[in-house]
């Protein structure tokens, strides 16, 4: 009676396993490293977070974003928020979507602003799930808040100064032997 209950339990596990391998693969992550899921910003600075997606399937599917939660900090929402083609064998970073954020104007400090959006199948009415396979959606929810350590200056004003002296003096000093030269 003991062998009988567990070749019916290795059964069970076994169509288990063969059931999630005949399944659809499909994900989609997050593969923006952020310590304690926060992007630092300075004010006035655009962070980049991006949603690579994958098809680990059999066949071409549909993905779907949506944001729940801090659309007014994201500047491409129209580039975000909507449905995509994800082709067979698409992995890793081949198919990323990338948010651009910036901070409210009027960021408090110490303040941090939540950003949550879903991924899913076309197929998954918003069902809420932990894993993977379709039609089941990822959500995820990160933030954003202000950077207090001092900004780097930036040495582009006295590149591009220069080079503009640089040229004027050139294009003088061409100019001042070109006269010498029909002078003589």
């Amino acid at each position: 009676m003991i062998i009988n209950k567990n070749i019916k339990l290795q059964e069970l596990v076994v169509l288990v396993s063969l059931a999630f391998l005949l399944l659809p693969s499909v994900s989609a992550f997050a593969n923006t490293f952020l310590e304690d899921k926060t992007m630092h910003l300075w004010k006035g600075e655009i962070g980049k977070y991006c949603i690579y997606l994958q098809n680990t399937g059999e066949e071409d599917i549909v993905q779907v974003i949506r944001i729940f939660e801090g659309e007014e900090y994201i500047r491409n929402l129209d580039e975000i928020d909507g449905e995509f083609d994800v082709s067979v064998g698409t992995i890793s970073d081949q198919l990323p979507i990338c948010m651009k954020l910036k901070l409210p104007r009027s960021v408090e400090r110490d303040e941090k602003y939540a950003i949550s959006y879903g991924v899913a199948g076309s197929s998954s009415n918003n069902e809420e799930g932990l894993v993977s396979f379709a039609p089941i959606q990822i959500r995820e929810t990160f933030y954003l808040t202000e950077r207090l350590d001092e900004k780097p200056r930036s040495n582009t004003i006295y590149v591009v100064s220069g080079l503009t002296l640089i040229t004027i003096l050139g294009i003088g000093y061409y100019y001042r032997r070109r006269r010498k030269k029909l002078r003589i």
